[in-house]
């Protein structure tokens, strides 16, 4: 059994019942998708250890059936919802369905179209009841609930016997638990009511029911009277005359019935090919004596509303799918992008960031001059300093009569001692701190030294600070237009 997920992608729900329900599924990759009906478990029955033994039973004992007018389960699984069943699908429409139209528009399946219905039935069956398996050798499998619900019309005209959800291996297999009828009331045979051993015998009394049920427009045993009405009619009742319903069956059609919906085993067809062979003989009387009418032709023509709207959730289901697929898509080309961009706008920003500290430290030197001009000045204004005249103007506000003033520039290095005192003229101690007012000596303060410092820098020293921030500007609009491939 498979574990985990079986890579099914649901469309649209064929068909629903007590038990599970039908749904269609896409299943393989890019071309080789193909379309499967997947049958699983209702919720409150997914876990019953009882359920879950006739759900793999159904699959051990329906795998092993191989033939047309069968539908092939093709695999088993288990996934998030339980339990599944792939089967082959059928596009076309159940029995009950047919005979529902049939009634609804007055009209009655044509007999030729019945009588082909029940040959491939029959065909399906023959091949279930013969069933052989390698290990156990004959099985006969017993379907055990054939009716109009579990026979599927092909569009195509292919009939298909399904659902072996309550079959029975005479060989061997899980067992009927006492007292518990499997099945439809409506058509079951009297051995199976009694609770009595089963053989294939039983299978073509549900055959008959069927068969009766196409032919007549209605139900030979009608669920709404309640089950007690439908037991008691079977076990006690003759079987009724299909020429009271329509008059256009032929004696052997009439004969076979009868023997078909007896209630003694005995009095049956010994095996569903008995009943092939003499279907095939009356579906070859009929095509001659009238218009040849086709089971394909009737379906398509009676269950054309059913096909179109079963075509429309299909395409419904198809298009939702196409268009999470497309998000799916579109999520995965973004985060591809992101990807692939991430490192790109990393790198972009580095080389700015490196773009911009090349061009800082051309211009380290210049601010190098600068902050050493400051130190220069913070360390002279902190010199000792000497005596003035109490009251003596500073160099920012000298009187304008006091003409001439000398004021010693300030450098980035102290004047040498000897040089300050000759141009001072008075032989006392100066320094780079150190102005000369009509020979008067005076102390600068510290603040103003600064203040001086900034205000006597040099013109060359300031084009050579312009050309810097210059060169810096460029630098920066330069790596700012210029594209990220150019890095690479």
């Amino acid at each position: 059994m498979l574990a985990g997920t079986a890579g099914l992608v649901p469309i649209c729900e064929l068909a629903s019942g007590g038990m599970g329900r039908v749904e269609l599924a896409l299943r393989g990759e890019a071309t080789f998708r193909r379309f499967y009906a997947v049958k699983r478990l209702h919720a409150p029955y997914r876990e019953d250890p009882r359920v879950r033994a006739m759900f793999l039973e159904e699959a051990r004992l329906a795998g092993l059936v191989s033939h047309p007018n069968v539908v092939s389960v093709l695999d088993v699984g288990e996934d998030s919802d339980g339990l599944f069943l792939l089967m082959e699908y059928l596009d076309g429409a159940p029995l009950s369905l047919l005979i529902r139209e049939s009634a609804r528009h007055g009209e009655l399946i044509p007999l030729s179209v019945c009588v082909e219905i029940a040959l491939q039935v029959s065909l399906g069956l023959h091949a279930a009841h013969e069933l052989r398996s390698p290990e156990q050798g004959e099985i006969c499998l017993v379907h055990r609930d054939v009716s109009p619900q579990n026979i599927l019309l092909g569009f195509d005209g292919v009939v298909k016997l399904t659902d072996f959800g309550v079959a029975k291996a005479l060989g061997g297999g899980v067992e009927t638990t006492a007292g518990l009828l499997k099945g439809k009331y409506g058509y079951m045979s009297p051995e199976q009511l009694r609770f009595e051993p089963l053989d294939r015998r039983s299978d073509l009394f549900s055959l008959g029911v069927v068969l009766y049920e196409m032919l007549a427009g209605r139900r030979l045993y009608d669920g709404r009277k309640g089950p007690e009405v439908i037991v008691r009619r079977i076990l006690d009742d003759a079987p009724p005359d299909i020429g009271d319903e329509r008059d256009d069956v032929p004696p052997e059609l009439c004969e076979l019935l009868f023997r078909l919906l007896a209630k003694n085993r005995e009095h049956r067809p010994a095996s569903a090919a008995d009943v092939a062979r003499e279907l095939q003989w009356m579906h070859s009387v009929l095509v001659l004596e009238e218009e040849a009418v086709s089971v394909e032709g009737v379906v398509n023509e009676w269950l054309s509303e059913y096909r179109d709207r079963r075509g429309r959730e299909i395409e419904q289901g198809l298009d939702a799918l196409r268009k999470h697929a497309a998000s799916k898509r579109r999520r995965k080309r973004a985060l591809i992008a992101a990807a692939c961009a991430t490192p790109l706008v990393g790198l972009g920003l580095g080389l700015l960031i490196f773009a911009g500290s090349s061009s800082g430290s051309g211009s380290g030197a210049g601010s190098s001059v600068g902050s050493a001009a400051s130190v220069a000045a913070a360390s002279n204004a902190n010199a000792t300093k000497v005596p003035a005249a109490p009251k003596a103007p500073t160099l920012s506000k000298a009187p304008a009569v006091a003409k001439p003033v000398v004021a010693a520039t300030r450098v980035a290095t102290p004047a040498p001692a000897a040089d300050a005192g000759a141009s001072s003229g008075s032989g006392a101690s100066s320094g780079s701190g150190v102005g000369v007012e009509l020979g008067a000596v005076r102390t600068i303060p510290a603040d103003a030294g600064r203040a001086t410092a900034r205000a006597t820098v040099s013109p060359s020293r300031k084009r050579r600070a312009r050309r810097v921030r210059r060169r810096k500007r460029k630098s920066r609009r330069a790596a700012s237009k210029m594209p990220l491939w150019r890095w690479k």
